[in-house]
């Protein structure tokens, strides 16, 4: 009976150690770096279709949010796409043949309607105001490994909004990817 005891001990040793293991290793290996990084935004951006495809404006928010009470095993790890930068900012428009605001740059100037237009005063419809006719994107990618990425886009116009779900691997010396998930949803 001690035997089994001590046997069942160890192999849940065992167990625990193969687990922090693998876990430490898949740590480590998500936060190596992106295996050529440019070809991966410009892939990523040239599979962007916006499904509003009528709108004259795509204001994009591209900038992962995370609670400061995360654990560092939580946090996703980020892949930057630099949506703010002028050259993927001009592929983006080249690609969806519309303008392309960041979210930073939108909010500068919903700011200033508030200020002069509203006198600091906050309508109850502001953002929904400004945004008539143009479509919100949200768009994240988490990063799984140094050869695959997540991309995630949440896609809104008015009261009607698509979530996209690619993922990109590096596989025979390029980006490629495959959709995992599209869903609407039209109020």
């Amino acid at each position: 009976m001690r035997h089994r005891y001590i046997r069942s001990i160890v192999f849940i040793m065992i167990v625990l150690v193969v687990s922090v293991a693998c876990s430490n290793n898949w740590r480590s290996s998500n936060k190596q770096p992106v295996i050529k990084p440019d070809d991966l935004r410009m892939a990523i951006i040239n599979s962007i279709k916006n499904p509003f495809a009528k709108t004259d404006t795509l204001i994009v928010d591209h900038q992962w949010a995370f609670c400061g009470n995360s654990k560092p095993e939580e946090v996703t790890v980020v892949f930057d796409l630099k949506m703010d930068s002028t050259l993927y900012r001009r592929q983006l428009s080249n690609i969806t043949n519309q303008t392309i605001v960041p979210i930073k740059e939108y909010e500068a100037v919903m700011d200033t309607v508030l200020k002069y237009k509203f006198k600091n005063q906050y309508p109850e419809s502001l953002w929904d105001s400004c945004r008539v006719g143009k479509t919100v994107v949200s768009i994240h990618a988490e990063q799984i490994s140094p050869t695959k990425v997540k991309l995630y886009e949440q896609y809104m116009l008015n009261d009607k909004s698509q979530s996209v779900t690619k993922e990109f691997n590096f596989t025979a010396n390029r980006w490629t990817y495959h959709l995992i998930m599209a869903s609407n949803n039209d109020e």
